[in-house]
């Protein structure tokens, strides 16, 4: 049953994303799915049709095909924007899970960890709340939170930027300039982790950048102040 919910909520995001590049109707979707190796029958995707009609985010309008009635499906506003918004979060979820680094690969030596802090890559928690409180206004590092929208809800550092990542080329030319850019996540991967992909873009942009540590973790295990929810 659990198995069957997680693939139902796959189903329903290609859906969305299907019905995004034109009409779509019940029986193409099925033979689709299928060839996917979804085994997903009409008794479990036309509910999940009219589920997503009843919510707003598909229109259905009826066309004669062939001497017979065919119900189309196209996505409405409300599904265009459930999709943008669901794209980022999968791609973030789908590199976590994916990450090249082995898991069961041992902790990155701490000489090496020591190095990479030498040579500007990582910022120790305890540096960077010595530069916030040290420096205010257009000379405090500028903290970036380029995790999810729901990771930053559920707690960040004080005043942190939220760029997710993959959104994070985009947003350059709003960052002030001739400021040190911390970039943090959870670091659950070093050498692969978002923050420091991150940090390494904005170098490769001509930028001052350094990822965080140990992430946000490392912080809280630091006893520094953690604010919750998304801005105003």
């Amino acid at each position: 049953m659990i198995f069957r919910d997680f693939l139902l909520g796959f189903v329903r995001v290609h859906v969305l994303h299907r019905a995004a590049q034109g009409p779509i109707y019940g029986v193409a979707l099925l033979d689709e799915l299928r060839q996917r190796g979804h085994a997903v029958g009409p008794g479990t995707l036309y509910p999940l049709l009219h589920e997503l009609e009843r919510g707003g985010f598909l229109a259905r309008e009826t066309r004669i095909v062939e001497g017979r009635a065919r119900k189309y499906y196209r996505l409405t506003a409300g599904g265009a924007r459930a999709l943008a918004d669901t794209r980022p979060r999968i791609r973030e979820l789908v590199g976590e899970l994916l990450e090249t680094r082995d898991p069961a690969r041992r902790p990155e030596p701490r000489r090496l960890v020591a190095a990479r802090q030498r040579a500007g890559e990582l910022i120790r928690p305890a540096v960077l709340r010595k530069r916030l409180a040290a420096n205010t206004g257009e000379r405090a590092p500028i903290v970036i939170d380029v995790r999810a929208r729901d990771e930053y809800a559920l707690g960040h550092i004080p005043d942190a930027r939220h760029i997710p990542v993959d959104e994070l080329a985009a947003h350059l030319r709003e960052l002030p300039r001739g400021r040190l850019r911390v970039t943090y996540c959870n670091m659950q991967h070093r050498g692969t982790s978002r923050s420091e992909r991150a940090a390494a873009l904005l170098r490769a942009c001509g930028q001052r950048a350094q990822a965080l540590d140990g992430g946000l973790p490392a912080w809280v295990a630091a006893g520094y102040p953690v604010d919750r929810g998304l801005p105003a």
